[in-house]
């Protein structure tokens, strides 16, 4: 057994999603407003749990169009905060979750202090819900101000820089060959608890199983 937990992002359109949950030890389930549909996500949760893994909720933006990566405008902001909160208590009244973890744009905007992440970390503090987040961060902060574990998540698959994630687009950003990204989840073990493989990549069984037997050996 690992000493580190993989997760892996399901819940999101993907063909995927059952291999997945054969190899990892998590699911971070997108809740129908980013990509995917709520129906299909209660289902990946419920078939989750009763394989055993733990089960994260995943919100993000209702940003279909760029899977949830693009920040919010001005005229979108507060109909778009609205949802994060509408997802997350509509899987509350449905199910019991493990933990929570931000969704593409929305996991970097929370990693930094502002009036989303304030009324996020309150959520999960009325709701005793660990995050599942960057290190380094305002993730660490939230969990604390809201007296809520903090899950140390890792990256195999994305460039970092400085610590943090380098933004999609630019040069680095993803890591394409199998070799780098089992020598970057090797060299995450030990620094993180939990390291993410991203269900939205159609080589991302091959990663898991990849990177699950270098977390193994």
């Amino acid at each position: 057994m690992a000493s580190v937990e993989l997760n892996a992002d399901i819940g999101e359109g993907m063909p995927w999603d059952a291999s997945l949950m054969q190899i990892v030890n998590a699911v971070n389930v997108g809740l129908g407003e980013h990509a995917g549909n709520w129906e299909a996500s209660l289902q990946a949760m419920t078939e989750a749990r009763r394989l055993g893994l733990r089960v994260g909720l995943h919100p993000g933006f209702p940003d279909r169009a760029e899977f949830g990566r693009r920040a919010p405008g001005e005229q979108e902001r507060d109909a778009w905060i609205a949802s994060v909160f509408d997802q997350l208590n509509r899987a509350m009244n449905t199910f019991t979750p493990d933990y929570v973890k931000f969704h593409g744009s929305l996991y970097h905007f929370t990693q930094a202090p502002s009036a989303l992440a304030t009324s996020l970390l309150n959520w999960l503090g009325k709701n005793r819900l660990p995050l599942l987040g960057m290190p380094g961060t305002h993730h660490e902060g939230m969990a604390k101000l809201a007296g809520v574990p903090f899950i140390r998540e890792g990256f195999c698959e994305r460039g970092y820089r400085n610590g943090k994630l380098i933004p999609r687009g630019e040069p680095g950003a993803e890591l394409d060959h199998l070799a780098d990204i089992i020598a970057q989840a090797t060299s995450l073990k030990g620094s993180v608890d939990s390291i993410c493989i991203h269900g939205d990549r159609s080589s991302c069984v091959e990663i898991a199983l990849a990177v699950r037997e270098a977390l193994t050996c």
